[in-house]
């Protein structure tokens, strides 16, 4: 099973360079991260600022691989390299199946992250993916075993960092069991009687008069020429349309629920991409993961 879209070679690394005002002077305090295959400046950092280099984090790949007994899924790259990630799968991640739920068949997963531009802390991601339409939730995995694992420190004998690192698997299935067991709650909860009411409390839609534009035919331009009653943005009512299809056709096996409520917006996130969102991590890493953990805490208060 692939949880994402297949396994990319990361054989490019990044370099740290000097950072030149307009008069090729140097500036001090900062400098660029860059990648060593295009010289394309990935972020500007303070001097304080390390990177952790992509052999880093392929080593840490092979030694979930190989020490570790875990299935690479994919890997690869978003935003041109500023994110990098692998997933994979362990015997020891927990399993479920969510109670009210005809396709409720659940299997866990982890994530490996790192960034270049400062964006993402080099850190673990804990996620479960449902089989039958492969909509994902992760969270980030805070556990100071784990954290101790991510370190690349050279403090420890190779020994005591593998012990470290088998801990650090188990607190992945324990964290995953604790996400099924709100799962199963939520498939008993029934908090919104409508997507609508949902949509309104996640994103905090509200009805307000909006532009009405017309061409100007002299200057070529867009101008308001007056306003609407309060409504509704665009973007909210297509939003509600298609959690309204979500909700009561492609997840009417499940029982009316805070879980069948989850699953359109999981939907939403990994089915309903666009083509930039894709290429940018939207699912995995950007806003569209954080509105997946916004909607499992709305769920969950």
């Amino acid at each position: 099973m692939e949880i994402n879209r297949g396994i990319q070679s990361i054989n490019w690394d990044v370099e740290e360079k000097a950072i030149f005002d307009e008069f090729n002077q140097p500036i001090k305090g900062y400098k660029r991260i860059i990648r060593d295959d295009t010289n394309k400046t990935l972020h500007v950092a303070k001097e304080q600022y390390y990177p952790v280099y992509n052999n880093q984090f392929l080593d840490m790949v092979a030694l979930l691989k190989e020490d570790l007994g875990c299935k690479l899924t994919g890997q690869g790259v978003f935003k041109q390299g500023k994110w990098l990630y692998a997933q994979f799968e362990n015997n020891e991640f927990a399993n479920s199946i969510i109670s009210n739920d005809e396709f409720g068949e659940m299997k866990g997963y982890a994530t490996l992250a790192n960034s270049h531009d400062g964006s993402i802390a080099f850190k673990m991601f804990i996620g479960v993916i449902k089989i039958w339409c492969t909509n994902t939730f992760q969270t980030s995995l805070n556990d100071r075993k784990a954290s101790s694992f991510l370190s690349f420190k050279h403090t420890k004998s190779v020994r005591e960092k593998l012990d470290v690192a088998y801990e650090s698997i188990s607190s992945i299935a324990q964290v995953q069991k604790g996400i099924y067991a709100k799962m199963n709650e939520m498939s008993e909860r029934k908090t919104f009687d409508n997507p609508k009411d949902y949509l309104i409390k996640l994103h905090g839609y509200t009805k307000k008069p909006r532009p009405i534009k017309k061409k100007n035919p002299k200057l070529g331009v867009m101008e308001t020429v007056g306003w609407t009653p309060p409504k509704y943005s665009g973007n909210a009512i297509n939003n509600m349309k298609l959690y309204d299809h979500l909700y009561n056709d492609t997840y009417n096996h499940i029982a009316p629920s805070d879980w069948r409520m989850f699953n359109c917006t999981t939907h939403a996130v990994d089915h309903e991409l666009k083509d930039h969102q894709e290429k940018n991590g939207y699912h995995i890493f950007g806003g569209g993961n954080q509105l997946k953990v916004n909607a499992f805490n709305l769920l969950n208060r």
